[in-house]
């Protein structure tokens, strides 16, 4: 049983299904890409039994249908190495995989491929399409403020509620919060089938947002959602993304926004993000704490570390208010000027000075949540 195909097609395919593959090992076939091919049609798919990608192409010439299961990670390293133009041709001998062109022979160790774990495929409860540039657009704005194996199982995704009108994200580590939304195309909207009033709501686990970022396009073109009460899969033809969600319930993110007094500035970000850079290298390295004193006309921020070093840095800003002295994490607010499109900011402060909401001056639809911290 063998196939032979182009090394370049091969290789964009494996760049999308490798990283899915289980590093850790913990079951040896969650390492290994499982490959069908059948009607001069290859399919290749990897899971690590919690998200699942499939990639379907043409081969050049099949000799009968075949199925097998080797390292999806020495499959790449081999392939990477060779030069994109050749044909390259696996066969299945035995317990065996052998890959081979005109001047190179590579033979893996293979597994059953009858006993490979997938995600089954699932009636779902509801299904639509959705544009991939507002998607990327959220996952872009939000991924950064999720929580990392947080015992709180709900904190380590990305929350996403889907209407007709709307897409709304948000992510939270209960220290910051962003959340955007994007509205929707009528024409799109009129294709999903819900009612006015009713929404679509789920937790995707941060390593599916992480791989669907890859996938999304910035662009128009529609995908296919279908979503059952574990289960998302996204349709984009030629390949199908499965992943299991985050069974919780979110927690209500809006009670998270601080109710805000009449105090804001308005500061250059690029002016801010030097002047954080600046600060945050005499840091206590794991805290990343600072002192932020608003007066008006300017901000000092102010940097200690276990040596006893100091940095101080003033810039300009857009503030006549009372003095505000308070302290962040220099990380988290790096964070959001990473992913803010203005040039400038808008900063609120809080009635109780418990923390700070960041906007853009052009739109409503981001906004961002910085809690205060002790230094």
């Amino acid at each position: 049983m063998s196939f032979v195909i182009k090394n370049v097609d091969f290789l964009k395919a494996l760049q999308l299904v490798v990283p899915v593959a289980e590093k850790k090992q913990v079951k040896p076939i969650l390492g290994n890409l499982h490959i069908v091919v059948a009607h001069h049609i290859c399919e290749m798919t990897t899971t690590d039994s919690e998200i699942q990608i499939q990639v379907t192409m043409p081969v050049e010439l099949a000799e009968s249908e075949c199925r097998m299961t080797f390292s999806a990670k020495k499959c790449f390293d081999i392939c990477r190495t060779l030069p994109g133009d050749e044909l390259l041709q696996i066969s299945n001998e035995g317990e065996q995989c052998i890959l081979q062109t005109d001047t190179s022979r590579f033979v893996l160790s293979t597994l059953s491929p009858y006993e490979y774990p997938f995600i089954e495929r699932f009636q779902p409860n509801t299904s639509f399409e959705l544009p991939q540039r507002p998607l990327r657009n959220i996952f872009n704005k939000c991924f950064f403020a999720m929580a990392i194996e947080d015992i709180r199982t709900f904190l380590n995704g990305l929350f996403i509620q889907i209407s007709k009108e709307e897409i709304i994200g948000a992510t939270t580590d209960g220290h910051r919060l962003a959340t955007h939304k994007e509205l929707l195309d009528p024409d799109v909207s009129k294709e999903i089938a819900l009612n006015s009033n009713e929404s679509v709501s789920m937790i995707l686990p941060r390593k599916a947002v992480n791989e669907l970022s890859k996938l999304l396009q910035e662009e128009d073109a529609l995908v296919g959602f279908s979503v059952s009460e574990t289960l998302l899969r996204v349709d984009f033809n030629h390949i199908v993304f499965t992943t299991n969600l985050i069974n919780s319930r979110y927690p209500n993110y809006n009670r998270i926004i601080p109710k805000l007094g009449d105090n804001q500035c308005v500061i250059d970000k690029e002016v801010f993000k030097q002047a954080l850079l600046r600060t945050a290298v005499l840091c206590a390295d794991k805290l990343m704490g600072a002192r932020f004193i608003f007066e008006a006309g300017q901000l000092t921020l102010i940097a200690h570390n276990v040596e006893q070093e100091e940095a101080k840095n003033v810039i300009p800003i857009d503030f006549s208010g009372e003095k505000i002295n308070t302290a962040f994490n220099i990380g988290y607010l790096m964070d959001v000027l990473n992913v803010v499109e203005d040039s400038s900011i808008r900063v609120s402060f809080a009635m109780s000075n418990s923390g700070i909401v960041i906007e853009e001056l052009s739109n409503d639809r981001s906004l961002f949540v910085i809690m205060v911290m002790k230094v």
